[in-house]
């Protein structure tokens, strides 16, 4: 009677998990279908609010799913990434919005990152990483903001936590793996040159060829360094490993945000906004300088 019973109430744990996750995927299929200036900013916040309860509903349950339940969250990740990228682009200048995103991104990241829930490693980097990303990109637009510059520093470190993975480090994700098997470790040698965004300068305006002028030589500059210091990191890192240890994730946050602002720099470029790629070289350049005590330049 008793083991019946027992019997019973795992089915019916494992079918409110099951009911959990579908009606979180049924909404962002939704979501997904909708994906269109036509949904307006509150719309999008409380999207975003559903998204992290979602998760969070199924946070109890995730480390008892069976293979079937781990296929259809991987596909709900890719796709509920896929809609918090299009709202983040849409809504980038509405802190409102950017700010409810930003918290989603850091709850999908702290559910891949929960030790037990470990069918999907590689999406907890790739969720701090946009957490950060966002952060980034307001405090680029409000560049005194404190509570801007402690969340960064917040979802820096927990981006660089979850990026060790199988004794290596897979920060720079620009794909999310579709699968949990284990990518090839990245080496001095593939640590490409970020190139220089090209400007048509004959539609710029007099001052922006001044301004573009300045920028392309510090963005020149800048590139070099911050990739010098990722070969010279990435060479330390495999000395490390050889040890059994790994670098500091103090260090590694600074990394990765270090060549997360070049390639914000990249992004503003492109739409010529020069003033704010400006700033991001220059946290950029100052994150690299935080590194000097592990590189040595």
């Amino acid at each position: 009677m008793l083991r019946a019973i027992f019997v019973a109430s795992l089915f019916a744990v494992g079918a409110w998990a099951q009911d959990v996750q579908s009606a979180l995927a049924a909404d962002v299929n939704m979501w997904s279908g909708q994906m269109n200036p036509r949904m307006d900013a509150a719309q999008v916040i409380a999207n975003s609010n559903r998204l992290a309860a979602g998760y969070q509903g199924m946070l109890p349950y995730a480390a008892r799913y069976g293979p079937a339940e781990i296929a259809r969250n991987r596909a709900l990740a890719r796709q509920s990434f896929a809609y918090l990228a299009w709202a983040s682009s849409a809504y980038a200048a509405n802190p409102a919005v950017m700010q409810a995103l930003t918290g989603a991104y850091g709850t999908l990241g702290g559910f891949y990152g929960t030790p037990g829930i470990g069918f999907y490693p590689y999406a907890a980097p790739y969720a701090y990483a946009g957490a950060n990303r966002l952060t980034r990109a307001m405090l680029l637009r409000d560049r005194s903001n404190s509570q801007l510059e402690a969340n960064l520093q917040r979802w820096g470190t927990a981006w660089a936590a979850a990026s060790y993975i199988g004794g290596r480090f897979y920060g720079n994700l620009t794909n999310l793996p579709d699968g949990a098997e284990m990518l090839p470790p990245v080496q001095p040698a593939d640590i490409a040159l970020v190139p220089l965004p090209a400007v048509d300068v004959e539609k710029l305006t007099p001052e922006q060829v001044g301004q573009w002028k300045e920028l392309r030589e510090n963005f020149l500059g800048t590139a070099k360094r911050v990739r010098e210091a990722r070969v010279l990191l990435e060479e330390l890192s495999a000395r490390l490993r050889s040890q059994g240890m790994n670098l500091n994730q103090t260090d590694a946050a600074a990394a990765l945000m270090m060549q997360g602002f070049l390639e914000d720099a990249v992004g503003l470029i492109g739409t010529t906004q020069f003033e704010p790629a400006a700033e991001a070289l220059s946290r950029a350049e100052y994150q690299r300088r935080k590194l000097r005590s592990v590189t040595g330049r």
